[in-house]
């Protein structure tokens, strides 16, 4: 179990992007291809119930965007972009925001918070899906 929580740690390395204001992402989580969660760290671990992580999952599947909204027990985010179920999303005022990445073993969702932005942190997000895609 321990070797696989440090596998996913280097898997995820690349977004762990030191700023000025802190880390830009405060939560990762890794879906496998079931919907089970593979690996969490930050924010997805303080805020967030198993229950919320499962019922997020079929989101990422939804290819024709049709979903909205996502509810994260008391966090609403928002869908302002979704290709192919790689989504991104905001909270209220947009003081949070929720992006996701899908590649062949699963996906990637990634939270960001105020001062970081969706623009800022967007571009991140896509140049890891391109090293998966690679």
């Amino acid at each position: 179990m321990m070797e696989a929580a440090a596998a996913w740690r280097a898997f995820v390395h690349d977004l762990k992007v030191e700023t000025a204001d802190g880390p830009m992402f405060a939560g990762i989580l890794v879906y496998d291809t079931h919907g089970d969660v593979s690996y969490e760290e930050g924010w997805f671990c303080n805020h967030v119930t198993a229950e919320a992580k499962r019922a997020l999952h079929p989101a990422f599947a939804d290819v024709q965007m049709r979903t909205h909204r996502l509810n994260l027990d008391n966090h609403a985010f928002h869908v302002v972009d979704n290709v192919y179920g790689n989504i991104c999303a905001v909270g209220r005022h947009r003081k949070m925001g929720l992006l996701s990445q899908r590649f062949p073993m699963g996906t990637v969702v990634a939270v960001f918070q105020w001062p970081h932005t969706l623009q800022t942190t967007a571009p991140i997000m896509a140049k890891f899906g391109r090293k998966l895609c690679a």
